[in-house]
């Protein structure tokens, strides 16, 4: 199965990505914090992994800024697994987001945390439950 497609967070943010072997290109579109518009993203995909079985190993990239939002100053990456589970796709994802800081402030420069993503968009109640627990998938209104 190709990664290509529209995929959505536990928060609905959404990415289209596009499979070009294993470059994976696409855009970002955040639902969390108060940057607007469609960020630029790119990645890779084991091209030898079978989502079916093992999983597939994926990571992909943000750079947080475009031209309706400016630049945040921050870049966030994706590393997870591609996986089927009983018929269903999911991207299973650890992210971390880097925000320019003063040097007396690396420790505080980076941000830690986790998305799942489907091919279906969450419901009202579990983007809520999501936003609840602190899943914040995109910070850029900390930055």
């Amino acid at each position: 199965m190709p990664i290509t497609g529209n995929w959505y967070n536990e928060l609905g943010s959404m990415m289209m990505l596009t499979e070009n072997g294993a470059s994976i290109t696409g855009t970002y579109q955040t639902r969390v914090g108060d940057a607007s518009g469609i960020y630029q993203l790119v990645g890779s995909i084991d091209v030898d992994g079978d989502p079916s079985t093992n999983g597939q190993a994926v990571a992909w990239v943000v750079v947080w800024s475009n031209a309706a939002h400016g630049s945040s100053h921050s870049i966030t990456a994706w590393s997870g697994q591609y996986q089927v589970i009983n018929g269903e796709e999911e991207i299973t994802t650890l992210w971390l987001l880097t925000a320019e800081m003063p040097s007396n402030s690396d420790w505080a420069s980076t941000t830690v945390n986790q998305d799942v993503f489907t091919r279906t968009p969450p419901s009202a109640e579990v983007a809520l439950a999501a936003k609840k627990r602190g899943k914040i998938s995109n910070p850029i209104s900390r930055a």
